[in-house]
């Protein structure tokens, strides 16, 4: 193929992208600034814990649950968490061991810490917040983009995983990490969550198991420590 030919049917590549497939790629730069923005407006206006939790609450309505909606529709979010088998060449161990990992990472070095200063009530309430919070992250970063660029690597594979790492920054901004290496180091941590949960969802096409392993992730930090401490 020649060099105009090249160039012209990269010119047609990126011509025939559908609104949607463009809505996602501009959404982690301007998810960030936009929760950047609304943690600190509201960590100013309401106070830390009350904006930690409106910030939240923006991120999961309006990135995490209105994006994919008007992406996906008409297709049905539910179906995010079929059960399907891995694709031909995607060993089913491995995507286990990236399944399995995490949590138990996190349960070993993170979770006996965290229980020293919970409650009944905070362990309670760290449950829904846990499956709200990864349930909603699932869909807007796997789920959604291994949807839209089923078979893209860049697109629905590594550009999401760098995204979901790194919108940490926007919470992390008002409540800084207390993990040894700062915020940065947390945010990089979660780029390396995202590739392992993002080949999962990527080999199988679903997002049932990534969710399961991040709940239980999510539930090891105790996340409502923030608000009753």
């Amino acid at each position: 193929m020649s060099s105009s030919n090249t160039v012209a049917h990269t010119m047609i590549e990126r011509t025939s992208l559908t609104s949607q497939q463009w809505a996602l790629l501009i959404t982690p730069p301007l998810l960030l600034l936009t929760t950047f923005l609304a943690y600190n407006r509201l960590a100013a206006v309401l106070g830390v814990k009350l904006g930690y939790f409106g910030g939240f609450c923006f991120y999961w309505t309006i990135w995490c649950l209105a994006l994919p909606y008007w992406v996906l529709k008409p297709r049905s979010l539910p179906e995010l968490f079929r059960d399907v088998h891995p694709r031909p060449g995607r060993p089913a161990w491995l995507g286990a061991v990236y399944l399995v990992v995490p949590p138990i990472f996190a349960y070993v070095f993170h979770f006996p810490h965290a229980l020293l200063h919970a409650t009944l009530l905070i362990i309670l309430t760290s449950i829904p917040l846990a499956i709200v919070n990864a349930t909603m992250e699932e869909v807007l970063w796997r789920g959604t983009y291994v949807t839209v660029f089923p078979r893209h690597m860049v697109a629905g594979y590594l550009y999401p995983a760098v995204g979901f790492g790194f919108w940490h920054l926007a919470p992390l901004s008002i409540v800084p990490s207390t993990m040894s290496g700062g915020s940065l180091y947390f945010a990089i941590f979660a780029v390396v969550l995202g590739l392992a949960f993002g080949w999962v969802a990527l080999s199988t096409g679903s997002i049932r198991w990534t969710t399961v392993s991040h709940v239980l992730l999510d539930f090891a930090g105790l996340g409502t420590l923030i608000y009753f401490t």
